[in-house]
Order: structure tokens, then sequence, then C-alpha cells
């Protein structure tokens, strides 16, 4: 009989060698993580912060999508004001050539002036 206690004292302390191996190996695991509530919440806050932060990423992005589109515009009025003045120092250049006398009222003109000069030395 003797030997079936000692068979059966030896299982017992396999049992307790495991539970005292394992058990505080577990509760160790438990305060760790804490309870699946407090898991769930920090879960739950963590997600909340993500989601303020794709918000604000969100509102970034437009108000650079935004900014992109002003810089556009602005580029785009500037464009448009280049293009008159060159268009209105072409037509400036045209007048001018216009303005140029033809070869017989530059004769003329010359043949006045010279006149005048000598109206003026003979006074």
């Amino acid at each position: 009989g003797g030997g079936r206690m000692n068979k059966k004292k030896a299982t017992q302390e396999t049992i307790d060698a495991f539970l005292s191996a394992v058990y505080p190996e577990m509760t160790e695991l438990a305060t760790t993580f804490g309870s699946e509530d407090s898991v769930l919440k920090d879960a739950t806050e963590k997600i909340a912060a993500l989601k303020k932060a794709e918000e604000q990423i969100a509102k970034l992005e437009n108000q650079v999508s935004v900014r992109d589109m002003r810089i556009t515009d602005y580029k785009e009025q500037i464009a448009t004001l280049k293009a008159n003045a060159e268009f209105l120092s072409s037509e400036l250049e045209r007048l001018r050539s216009r303005v140029v006398l033809t070869p017989a009222e530059s004769c003329l003109t010359l043949q006045a002036a010279l006149e005048e000069g000598e109206s003026h030395e003979n006074k």
C-alpha cells in the first residue's frame, strides 16, 4: 500500500509544483495586462486618440489643398497680368511705329527746322 501512497503523494507534489510554477506567472500576466475591461478601455481610448489625430490630419490636408488652390489661382492671375502687360507693351510699340513720320513728312519737318534756324540767325 506504501507504494501507492508515494505515487499519490508524488502526483500531488507534481500538481503543487506545477501550480506554484505556473499560477504566479498567470497572475503576473493577468496583472500586467489588467482585466479585460481595462484592456478594452485602453484600446477604446487609443482608438479615440487615433480618430482625433486622423481628423487633425484631414483638417491640415484640407487647409493645404485650399492653400494650393489659392496659389494656383494667384499664379493664374499673375500669368494673366503678365500677358496683359506684354500685350500693352506690344500695342505701345505698334503705336510708336505708326507715329514715326513718313519720308515726305520728315523732309517737310527738316525743311521747316532749317528755315526756322535761318530765320533765328537772320534776326
